[in-house]
């Protein structure tokens, strides 16, 4: 295009992981998460200030990485680690234009063996987002005391968007970092008092598999899912600044397909 801008190429290598790796439940139990594995279909980062593919002619966008109307594409299925930001297969030499942009989506899917990525039997196996780690309960309670292992298979579909302040890919360290804020992941959940009215049991090996439990605990995982798609944020552009999503946009990016 007549006034495309200069480009160079961006990693998106490190693109996701989270901070802190802590969260508490509404009665103030810790659940320090030691793995969290997540899968993808795709991801979409959206250009800012009206850019569309027709202005990256001189731009070589290599498979996986795809670019279609108004967004770059990175093509799934994705297996991420979101305690290292390391996925399979690795987002290390996948390159995207050094310019701006204002949102990223993530596509979540259930782990599908068949696609080559997750493992038969494995964790993400039928599997959206795998949690475990360690729960320390909070004092006061006679059910939940000390600490325990948990773990958490969530199964869903959603699009995660990650909306906030335009940024650019930082030019020293050509990487972006996106962040999954943890802290409300757990926080509006009663896992501990379900445990204390044995709405929750924990497993014979005093482990803990946090999934639906009788009424009022009927809804953990839908709770989880909804707090895990609203944790999304622009984190700091490695090397450089970091933008929270403290102005949102009025509405998510239309997937243009104009080149």
């Amino acid at each position: 295009a007549a006034n495309a801008p200069a480009v160079a190429a961006a990693s998106l290598a490190r693109g996701v992981a989270f901070d802190p790796l802590e969260t508490q439940d509404a009665q103030g139990s810790t659940f320090e998460i030691e793995m969290a594995l997540l899968s993808l279909d795709d991801m979409k980062l959206f250009f800012a200030d009206g850019l569309k593919c027709g202005d990256f002619d001189d731009f070589e966008f290599i498979s996986p990485v795809a670019c279609s109307g108004n967004h770059v594409l990175a093509v799934g299925p994705l297996m991420i680690d979101l305690t290292t930001g390391d996925s399979v297969p690795s987002l290390n030499d996948l390159t995207i234009p050094l310019v701006g942009f204002d949102q990223v989506n993530m596509k979540t899917i259930p782990g599908d063996p068949e696609m080559g990525v997750v493992m038969e039997g494995g964790p993400l196996d039928g599997v959206t987002l795998y949690l475990e780690g360690t729960l320390t309960c909070a004092g006061g309670f006679t059910v939940c005391t000390g600490t325990h292992a948990f773990s958490t298979s969530l199964t869903f579909n959603s699009n995660v968007p990650f909306m906030g302040a335009p940024f650019t890919v930082d030019e020293a360290t050509k990487s972006i970092r996106l962040n999954l804020e943890t802290d409300d992941w757990f926080s509006a959940l009663d896992i501990t008092q379900c445990l204390e009215d044995a709405d929750l049991n924990f497993e014979m090996d005093d482990s803990l598999i946090i999934a639906n439990g009788g009424n009022p605990c009927d809804n953990i995982e839908n709770a989880m899912k909804n707090a895990f798609a609203a944790s999304a944020k622009f984190g700091e552009v490695v090397g450089g600044t970091a933008f929270a999503p403290e102005s949102l946009p009025e509405g998510d990016h239309e997937e243009g397909d104009d080149e």
